[in-house]
């Protein structure tokens, strides 16, 4: 053998045995990438299983009427919590405590009954003498203070409105009260 006969079988030899390793790793790497795609798939078989029972166990949950119980008595914590009635109801009372206190000579004689307060929304229903008692004040009647008045200075309502009012009697006339409750501080 020459020289370049050596030089070619050892360039082929050379080649042969690139050409084998490239192979080699080739198979290996299709190996790798199928055992990475079968653990990939197996775990997500797993997930979807898991997530399957833990939403039939949230479907059996929102399904117990003890779940929406719950619901709303947390609704009704949060709201609570938020809201100072702690300060607010002090002010509405000293409110009924100057109108039980009014002179029942008068002539600005208020009565109220059935006073409902809630979350968003105050409404009282009364008997005034006059509707002036309602809308304006009277310095003659020992600094009376009219009943919209009154209600004006609390600082956590709003949108004050005399819904309706009709003559009961000669001397009377019924009354509704609303306010739209307020509070910046819960918010």
């Amino acid at each position: 053998m020459t020289k370049s006969q050596k030089k070619i079988k050892g360039g082929g030899e050379q080649t042969f045995r690139l050409l084998v390793i490239l192979l080699i790793l080739s198979v290996l790497w299709l190996v790798f990438l199928k055992v990475s795609v079968f653990l990939l798939q197996k775990q997500i078989n797993e997930n979807r299983e898991s997530l399957q029972q833990q939403e039939q166990q949230l479907t059996a949950y929102e399904s117990a009427t003890s779940y929406d119980k719950f619901l709303l008595v947390n609704d009704l914590e949060e709201r609570i919590t938020e809201m100072p009635w702690f300060e607010h109801i002090p002010k509405i009372l000293q409110i009924l405590q100057d109108i039980k206190n009014l002179d029942p000579n008068s002539d600005d004689v208020i009565t109220l009954s059935d006073f409902n307060v809630s979350l968003d929304e105050i409404t009282l229903k009364g008997r005034v003498s006059t509707l002036k008692a309602l809308y304006y004040n009277s310095p003659t009647s020992w600094g009376f203070k009219a009943l919209l008045e009154r209600f004006q200075e609390l600082d956590f309502i709003k949108d004050i409105t005399i819904r309706s009012y009709n003559r009961a009697s000669d001397r009377n006339f019924e009354f509704i009260l609303n306010a739209k409750v307020i509070d910046n501080d819960w918010k």
